[in-house]
């Protein structure tokens, strides 16, 4: 039962992640954002990492009188080379926090997540894996956000 809102929050966030570049003032250049289109089992070449796989996980539905509450559940996969060390890897995860987290109360004191159309009222840090070696050429670290909105029943 997915709106058009998580398509929306899924695109904003893909957007988002995508502005990482030291340019923009984060410590990482993130080179490539897959949402949707994530490859399956094929390596990422040099000049694609580091990477971030954007993976919806699971959506959960509450009901309040005539409101919903959604909360939708994103796994985030960091890709990096192997020969980077830890130091990297943790400010490659700063960097993606500080990015979801733009523009927060705060951070700006402005409303948060203004920039996300779908307007979510929360997003959290879930998980965290601090680092998987799934695949021998890469580094990978996993962890899950929890976007959190308000619709009415008759908007789903």
């Amino acid at each position: 039962m997915a709106d058009a809102r998580e398509a929306l929050i899924m695109q904003s966030l893909v957007t988002r992640l995508r502005t990482i570049t030291t340019a923009n003032g984060y410590n990482t250049n993130v080179q490539k954002v897959f949402g949707d289109e994530i490859p399956m089992g094929i390596s990422l070449e040099e000049y694609e990492l580091p990477a971030i796989f954007v993976i919806n996980m699971k959506s959960n539905y509450q009901y309040q009188q005539s409101c919903v509450i959604v909360k939708t559940m994103y796994e985030l996969q960091l890709i990096h080379n192997a020969t980077v060390g830890d130091s990297i890897m943790s400010n490659f995860k700063r960097d993606i926090a500080r990015a979801i987290h733009a523009d927060s109360p705060i951070v700006k004191r402005t409303d948060a997540f203004r920039e996300f159309e779908g307007k979510p009222t929360s997003a959290r840090m879930v998980d965290n894996e601090p680092d998987l070696y799934m695949i021998d050429a890469n580094r990978i670290y996993c962890f899950q956000w929890e976007f959190e909105y308000h619709a009415h029943a008759t908007d789903l």
